[in-house]
C-alpha cells in the first residue's frame, strides 16, 4: 500500500519578501521538504494591504492572513486569523510546524487542541530568545503552558536546549537539530569581483574594485547586535586601512542609531548600509570577511551562510561560535563588546589573504558536513513523520 505523504503547514511571522533569519530558514526548510515529496503550505502575516494573499515562493504556497501583529487589536485579531484558519483546515494537513514560541505558538494550540501534532522551534535563546520573552511577557506564563503541552519543541543549538530544560520542558519534548543553509558553489576572486561589479550596478555604495578589503555584517540593525561597537572597530581599523569597506545588510528599528554613529565617527564613504535583502549570497561572494559583533549567537543563520560559501568569520566568543565557527578553524573568535579585539581580528585576515582563504575554506567543510540544508530537512522530516504517525 502507498505510504500518504506527509501534510504539512509551516508558521512564521515573517515571510517574503520580510527575509529575516527565521523566515530564511524557514523557507529552506519548506523546499526541501517539498523536494522530498512532502506537501508543506506556509501560513504568515500580511503586512502591506497591496500584498497578494496567496503566492508561491520555490513551488511552496505562501498563505498570508491579516491584518499584521502589528499591536494591540491589530495582533488579537491577526491571532483570531490564524487560529481561525488552523481550525477550519485541521483535516487538511498532519502536522503544524511554527516558527517560535510566543503568540502563534499560543493560538495554533488552542486551535489545534491536539487534532494535530503542534512542533515549535526555539530559534534563538539568551536575551532575545523565546524563553526569556515567556518570562518578561504579560501572557508569557499562558504561552508557556501551551508551549509545554506542543508534541515537540526543536532547538537549534546545545545551549538553547540546555535552557528550555532548565525551564521544564520535557527531555523527550525537546529534539536537538542544527540549522542548516544552502552549498553555494565554490567561490574565486573572478565570483567575487562579479559579485561586486553586479551590486555596484545596482547600489552606488557599493562600487567598490576587487582589490579593496571588504567585511559584511548581514542581519537585523539592532543596537543589541553589537552594531556600535562595530562602528567603533572600524574606526580604529581605518588608520591602517583607509580604503577598506564594510557593508551592513539589513533593516531594523536601529538604522537611525547605526546611520548616525557612522555619521559621528566620520565613517560616511567607508560604511555603507545596503538595506534588506532577501538573499545574501551575492554580498557574501564579495565579502572577504564576515563579522557577527553580536554578543550573543542567535540563529547563526547568518554566520552558517557566510561559512558555506567560504568567507572567514570574525564572531563573539560564544558557547555556539566555539562550536560552529571554532577559534582559528573557520575564523576568529574575539570577546564581546570589545571593539579592539573586533579591529585586530579584521586586520589580521585583511593582512594574511591566505589564512583567510584558509579560513574560508575549512568554514566551507564545516557547513557542508555538519550545518548543510539536506541534513536540517532529512533530520526535521525524520521527528515530523514520526509524530505524524503516532
Amino acid at each position: 500500500m502507498a505510504v500518504k505523504p506527509l501534510r504539512l503547514v509551516m508558521v512564521v511571522r515573517h515571510f517574503w519578501p520580510m527575509m529575516d533569519g527565521p523566515a530564511r530558514l524557514m523557507g529552506e526548510l519548506a523546499a526541501g521538504l517539498v523536494q522530498r515529496g512532502c506537501g508543506v503550505t506556509i501560513l504568515t502575516a500580511g503586512w502591506h494591504d497591496a500584498w497578494p494573499g496567496k503566492i508561491f515562493f520555490r513551488g511552496v504556497p505562501v498563505v498570508r492572513v491579516r491584518p499584521a501583529p502589528r499591536g494591540g487589536w491589530h495582533t488579537a485579531r491577526y491571532l483570531h486569523a490564524l487560529a481561525s484558519w488552523l481550525r477550519r483546515r485541521h483535516d487538511q494537513f498532519d502536522v503544524v510546524c511554527l516558527s517560535g514560541m510566543q503568540l502563534e505558538a499560543l493560538a495554533a494550540a488552542l486551535a489545534l487542541r491536539g487534532r494535530r501534532p503542534l512542533v515549535l522551534r526555539a530559534e534563538r535563546g539568551g536575551g532575545e530568545g523565546d524563553c526569556r520573552w515567556q518570562e518578561h511577557s504579560s501572557c508569557g506564563p499562558r504561552v508557556r503552558r501551551r508551549c509545554a503541552e506542543a508534541a515537540a519543541v526543536v532547538a537549534p543549538w546545545a545551549s538553547v536546549r540546555d535552557e528550555l530544560l532548565t525551564r521544564g520542558y520535557r527531555r523527550e519534548q525537546v529534539h536537538l537539530i542544527a540549522n542548516g543553509v544552502a552549498i553555494p558553489p565554490p567561490g574565486n576572486e573572478n565570483r567575487k569581483a562579479l559579485a561586486r561589479a553586479v551590486l555596484g550596478q545596482l547600489c552606488a555604495a557599493a562600487q567598490i574594485p576587487a582589490w579593496v578589503p571588504l567585511a559584511v555584517y548581514v542581519g537585523r540593525l539592532d543596537r543589541r547586535r553589537g552594531l556600535g561597537v562595530l562602528v567603533e572597530a572600524w574606526r580604529l581599523l581605518a588608520g591602517r586601512w583607509p580604503d577598506a569597506r564594510l557593508w551592513i545588510v539589513g533593516a531594523g528599528a536601529d538604522q537611525t542609531f547605526v546611520q548616525g554613529s557612522v555619521a559621528r565617527l566620520g565613517l560616511e564613504g567607508r560604511i555603507h548600509l545596503l538595506g534588506a535583502m532577501d538573499c545574501v549570497d551575492e554580498p557574501l561572494a564579495a565579502a572577504d570577511v564576515f563579522v557577527w559583533p553580536a554578543p550573543e549567537f542567535g540563529s547563526g543563520l547568518a554566520v552558517l551562510e557566510a561559512m558555506a560559501a567560504g568567507v572567514p568569520v570574525v564572531a563573539c566568543d560564544t558557547a555556539e561560535a566555539r562550536t560552529v565557527v571554532g577559534q582559528n578553524i573557520a575564523g576568529a573568535l574575539v570577546p564581546g563588546e570589545n571593539a579592539p579585539a573586533i579591529a585586530a581580528a579584521l586586520d589580521r585576515l585583511f593582512a594574511d589573504p591566505q589564512l583567510a582563504r584558509r579560513l574560508g575554506a575549512a568554514g566551507r567543510q564545516r557547513a557542508e558536513q555538519h550545518y548543510s540544508a539536506p541534513k536540517m530537512v532529512e533530520e526535521h522530516l525524520r521527528l515530523l513523520e514520526a509524530l505524524a504517525a503516532q
